[in-house]
């Protein structure tokens, strides 16, 4: 009788235990539907936030990097002038072409280039410092002595540019600095640069 009893006591066990988990697969399971219905949701509620709000901006792309995908744009596709954005790539193309340690030296068309960044001409900077400077301060004496020395490098970004999906961008200088009043440095889409 005392075994029958701990048997029914080990099947009862047993099933509250089946239960339990039963109950907590449905909550979980649950949770699991409603977050992704709210993921599904979310694009369409940031889009209508967005159709009431004013942007001045000609083009842009908005991107969600928990989704991974592109959830709202205008003219996101049109390639336009890119100015500044440009810098990133050539500092992209530079440190693919040196170590970080290696020294530039600035010479004096680097210092001709629009504006003035605090770099003089016969200096010479490391490599990850003239990096950052550039990028931080959109230096445009610093992005051109990065890449002055490397005859290919406009291949290199055009290149790089298109390995990484940008197929609506293309380069012309290192700096973005429009090269006349009728041609930017570089065209890219605000999708391309996402």
């Amino acid at each position: 009788m005392k075994q029958l009893f701990n048997k029914n006591y080990f099947l009862i066990f047993i099933l509250v235990f089946v239960v339990f988990e039963g109950i907590f697969f449905i909550i979980q399971n649950q949770k699991l539907n409603d977050d992704f219905k709210n993921n599904e949701e979310r694009p369409l509620r940031i889009e209508k936030l967005l159709e009431n709000t004013t942007i001045i901006g000609k083009a842009y792309s908005i991107y969600d990097i928990t989704l991974g995908k592109k959830i709202y744009g205008k003219n996101d596709n049109i390639s336009m002038p890119l100015a500044s954005l440009v810098k990133t790539m050539s500092v992209v193309i530079a440190l693919n072409n040196y170590k970080q340690d290696n020294k530039i030296y600035i010479s004096e068309d680097a210092i001709k280039q629009f504006g003035d960044f605090g770099i003089f001409a016969n200096e010479k900077w490391v490599v990850s410092d003239l990096a950052k400077l550039t990028l931080i301060s959109s230096a445009n004496d610093g992005a051109y002595a990065l890449v002055e020395n490397d005859i290919d490098y406009l291949d290199k970004m055009n290149s790089k540019a298109k390995k990484i999906g940008m197929n609506n961008t293309t380069f012309f200088n290192s700096t973005g600095l429009d090269i006349d009043t009728k041609k930017a440095g570089a065209f890219g889409s605000a999708e391309d640069a996402i």
